[in-house]
C-alpha cells in the first residue's frame, strides 16, 4: 500500500476511469465518464497531467497541471 504522500500519475484510460467518480464530485458538469476520458486524452496531447493521492486503490485527491515555459520566470541578463 502506498503512503498518502506518494503522488500517483493517472495516464492510461484504465487509470483515468478510477478518477471519474471523484472528478464528478469536484466538477459537477462532468456527467459522462466517456466524455471525461475523451477530454483528458485531448488535454494530455496539450501537455496536461492528472495526479493525485490514493487510498485503498481509489483516488482521494486530484490535481491537474501543465508545464509551461514563459518569460515571467526568465532571469534578467
Amino acid at each position: 500500500m502506498a503512503a498518502l504522500t506518494d503522488i500517483t500519475h493517472f495516464e492510461t484510460e484504465r487509470e483515468l476511469r478510477t478518477c471519474f467518480p471523484l472528478m464528478n464530485i469536484l466538477r459537477r458538469q462532468l456527467t459522462s465518464e466517456t466524455e471525461f476520458i475523451q477530454q483528458i486524452k485531448r488535454q494530455q496531447i496539450q501537455g496536461y497531467h492528472l495526479v493525485g493521492l490514493e487510498q485503498e486503490g481509489k483516488p482521494i485527491v486530484l490535481a491537474g497541471y501543465r508545464e509551461l515555459e514563459n518569460f515571467i520566470n526568465v532571469p534578467a541578463t
